[in-house]
């Protein structure tokens, strides 16, 4: 476990920080400080403080940088999976450490573990503001952990797209655990792991930091409906006390009783209104200058934030590699979230680029996962309901000068107007046949004329499988590249505990497992109830969206339905096998099985039909027929895996080699 922090003058502080954490009864295996430019002697105060740390302790110069930046560039350089942050204004409870990491120790699917901090003045006694969060009344379902007091897995940091670096000075933290919120669904609310945070004790150092966070919020648009009734509440205070004493002015010039009266009455109602809030809300009447000044003093952060924007917006564009569009066939969550064009969406999203994913077709599965698959720069809509024109409004022109491209998933006639408008902004058109259309996937929208005209338009031709690169080559002059499927090895992990799934079948039987569609002209059941009669002593386990298509029910026949693919690594690390029930036919002939790669990264053999394209792939028993697909059943249950052969595979066909490739493919354009 790596813990990181970042600093800014901090020598008288940096000393007494870090015996707070040695002090601990868990310490962490590395610490990792980036310092931002300290002009007090902080950098090198640090430096001699870890010749003497008991642990690693790494000390980044990064002069210049945010709090954001500081954190990624720290996180970057970890050596753990796990990553624990707090702030050097922090002193961590007895066994803080300890009790942040223990969830990822009890279940390694843990992805964010939430601690909590205690605002105390310089003596250590607690301070209560109402801004700052009180312990006892934390809701989990609702709570949004400070920086000061998280840990997390790096695989979540990288889906929540990192701390937001482009925001000026604050927020990043905000926007973070939101993030999180949004990409990481294994989530562990700890209260008894606190650090004590120093909090500013003076009125106006109080009402300096409220605006100081505030900013953030506003650059982010973050919390916009709480800072608009706080400006409904003061805007109607500030106007009805103007009206009073306008009123006044009135009356005291004009000697009149009526309108000397109203303002008179019209000021002390507000008064009494005041005072009816401040009591219902349990606040003292001598809190109410500092909270109400708090709260001004908010508002004048958010507004100035939101005055930020073209400036912050111009600043999160610029660090982007580009923007890459994809048009895909249908939803980014669809079958689990494991699509080859998401798996290539979320890649170049880990590379710096804007995506934005369109798909032409809704989902027809019978099962609604209710995935959020989301990133700060990934845009997910319907192909039907995007406009080009809209979307170019809120993008600086100079990211379009950028290299940028397009990902064609399937020759769809109603993508080519936004292909040639996307030519005309300077992309670069891939076309990725991924599949045979003239067969019955294609069904009756599929029309060779069309493809031809998407082709013709391409800068790129790319397949999935020999067969389609014969076809792309058949129609076209243009050198056409073979991209096979691939795997995610950031979450097929081998290495990694899983804790068994509960609905997985009885642990004391041989488990064969298969993943994926089950449904198509290709999937062959009679060869799988075969295959179940035949082995009757192994169970065998399909997890996929599942309608009670299987024509016979078998007591060693499993479907577990449709599962996220971020649950999989799980099932395939207790299988002792997989296997593939195709049928060899024109669909098959022409599909890369993404699942294979899957199955393999975990270390498992596979049986599979006898497709030319699979032969020579390490520990894939091809069978052609009933009695093969049996006895090498039997084979795969007995082989012992060498690890660097499979391993070595699995690292030429994962998912960063593909988008290695194709960001190649679009610079040579």
């Amino acid at each position: 476990m790596s813990l990181i922090a970042t600093s800014r003058d901090e020598r008288e502080n940096a000393a007494q920080w870090l015996a707070s954490l040695m002090n601990g009864n868990r310490l962490p295996d590395e610490i990792i400080l980036v310092d931002s430019g300290s002009q007090d002697g902080t950098y090198e105060l640090l430096n001699q403080l870890a010749i003497q740390c008991p642990i690693p302790l790494i000390v980044i110069s990064a002069p210049g940088k945010n709090i954001a930046e500081g954190r990624n560039l720290a996180i970057s350089q970890a050596q753990h999976e796990t990553i624990a942050v707090t702030d050097f204004g922090c002193r961590p409870q007895g066994g803080w450490l300890e009790k942040l990491i223990a969830p990822f120790e009890i279940d390694p699917v843990t992805q964010v573990v939430a601690g909590v901090y205690q605002a105390v003045d310089r003596e250590g006694h607690s301070i209560e503001r109402r801004r700052w969060q009180r312990i006892e009344q934390l809701k989990p379902q609702d709570y949004l952990p400070s920086s000061r007091s998280i840990a997390f897995i790096k695989a979540a940091w990288q889906a929540a797209g990192g701390y937001p670096e482009w925001l000026s000075i604050t927020g990043e933290d905000t926007y973070f655990a939101m993030e999180l919120q949004r990409t990481a669904s294994h989530w562990v609310f700890v209260p008894e792991a606190i650090v004590n945070w120093q909090a500013p004790e003076s009125m106006v150092a109080y009402w300096r930091k409220q605006r100081y966070w505030s900013l953030g919020d506003g650059e982010a648009g973050l919390n916009a409906t709480y800072y608009w009734r706080l400006a409904q509440r003061y805007g109607l205070a500030i106007l009805g006390s103007l009206i009073g004493v306008a009123f006044l002015l009135i009356g005291g010039m004009l000697s009149a009783w009526l309108p000397f009266s109203i303002a008179v009455i019209g000021l002390l109602l507000l008064a009494i209104s005041i005072l009816a809030k401040t009591r219902n809300s349990g606040i003292r009447p001598g809190e109410l200058v500092l909270e109400a000044g708090g709260q001004l003093a908010q508002l004048a952060g958010y507004l100035q934030g939101i005055r930020n924007r073209p400036m912050v917006d111009q600043r999160r564009q610029a660090s982007l590699e580009g923007i890459f569009i994809v048009l895909a066939v249908v939803p980014i969550d669809d079958t689990g979230g494991g699509a080859r064009s998401a798996q290539i969406a979320r890649e170049m999203i880990l590379r710096g680029y804007l995506v934005i994913y369109l798909n032409q077709y809704p989902s027809y599965e019978n099962v609604d996962l209710k995935l959020q698959i989301c990133h700060p720069n990934l845009i997910v809509r319907r192909f039907s309901g995007f406009s080009l024109e809209r979307f170019k409004a809120g993008i600086h022109p100079d990211l379009w000068g950028r290299k940028s491209g397009a990902l064609i998933e399937l020759p769809e006639p109603d993508f080519l107007p936004l292909i040639l408008a996307l030519k005309q902004l300077g992309a670069t058109i891939i076309y990725d046949r991924l599949d045979d259309w003239s067969s019955t996937l294609g069904g009756s929208w599929y029309s060779l004329d069309a493809e031809k005209n998407i082709v013709a338009q391409a800068d790129v031709l790319v397949a999935t499988a020999p067969v389609l690169l014969k076809h792309l080559e058949a129609i076209s002059d243009k050198t056409a590249y073979l991209l096979p499927n691939a795997v995610n090895q950031r979450l097929f992990v081998p290495d990694r505990s899983y804790a068994r799934p509960q609905d997985l079948p009885d642990w004391s039987t041989p488990l064969i497992i298969y993943t994926g569609a089950l449904w198509g002209d290709w999937f062959d059941w009679d060869l799988l109830i075969g295959i179940a009669k035949e082995c009757a002593q192994i169970n065998f386990v399909l997890i996929g969206d599942y309608g009670n298509q299987c024509p016979e029910s078998l007591p060693n026949l499993y479907f577990l339905g449709l599962k996220p693919q971020t649950a999989l690594p799980a099932y395939l690390a207790h299988a002792q096998v997989t296997f593939i029930p195709w049928k060899r036919n024109a669909v098959t002939e022409a599909t890369s099985p993404l699942k294979l790669y899957e199955y393999l990264a975990m270390r498992k053999p596979v049986v599979a039909p006898d497709l030319p394209h699979l032969q020579d792939i390490p520990y894939v028993f091809l069978s052609r027929n009933l009695e093969e697909y049996v006895s090498n059943i039997q084979q795969a249950l007995q082989v012992e895996i060498d690890t660097t052969k499979v391993d070595e595979f699995i690292y030429q066909n994962s998912w960063q080699v593909r988008v290695d490739q194709i960001i190649g493919l679009l610079r040579q354009c």
